[in-house]
């Protein structure tokens, strides 16, 4: 599927980190979107799976790769990157 941006059909969508709280994945989802990066949370593929299997490693936040060092610095800012 093509993205509306064309400069963003040839990057890949990487997991930023993953979260083992929904609010705060939810908050980091939102705080990068506030800053122009675009993002999603992982993982609604497994859902089938159930809950526990869904969260066991957290919730993956994606984002493109190109959005790395930006969408890094944000998390960074929240404090959920460990220095």
């Amino acid at each position: 599927m093509e993205h509306p941006d064309p400069h963003r059909n040839n990057e890949k969508i990487v997991a930023l980190m993953a979260l083992q709280s929904q609010v705060e994945a939810d908050a980091l989802v939102t705080e990068l979107k506030a800053n122009g990066i675009e993002a999603s949370l992982g993982g609604e593929a497994n859902a089938a799976y159930g809950a526990a299997f869904l969260h066991a490693d957290g919730i993956p936040i994606l984002i493109f790769d190109g959005d790395l060092g930006a969408a890094t610095q944000v998390a960074r800012d929240l404090g959920l990157v460990q220095e």
